[in-house]
């Protein structure tokens, strides 16, 4: 088994195609003509750092920090954040949770929308892609109406 730290460059793309904030990048996938390595960065992504091969990546916490801690219903109901393996399966999924029931989320035909995968890390990727669609901000520092 392979240990995933952050982002691969493919993920990374589909988060940069969602307009997620490269500063929120907190490691850098480095490729020269033999190999590509990922290196943890010391300060924001700065876009100067493509001109040297460097291509944004994202740690599992701060994919984290980008997800919302709660989200409110249209009725009121506060849906706090979740992240657990399923009883069926070893997969992570990510979800809001009331104490009562969950928040389904559904594409906009309504379909339901799996937010789980075997790595913690695309599960994330997942949910931000439906976040995105869904217009909901990224970004949970300002989560400061969570009960």
């Amino acid at each position: 088994m392979t240990t995933q730290i952050a982002t691969t460059p493919e993920q990374s793309a589909r988060l940069q195609a969602c307009g997620v904030d490269l500063s929120t990048a907190d490691m850098a996938w480095k490729e020269d003509l033999t190999s590509i390595r990922l290196q943890v960065l010391n300060h924001p992504w700065i876009e100067n750092l493509r001109n040297l091969h460097y291509s944004p990546a994202w740690s599992f916490s701060a994919l984290l920090a980008l997800i919302p801690r709660c989200l409110h219903s249209p009725m009121g109901t506060e849906y706090r954040l979740e992240l657990s393996t399923l009883r069926i399966h070893t997969e992570f999924e990510v979800q809001w949770f009331s104490g009562h029931d969950r928040w389904h989320p559904t594409d906009d035909n309504g379909k339901y929308v799996r937010l789980w995968d075997k790595s913690p890390i695309e599960a994330c990727v997942k949910t931000i892609e439906w976040l995105t669609l869904k217009g909901i901000k990224l970004d949970n520092s300002h989560d400061t109406d969570c009960n």
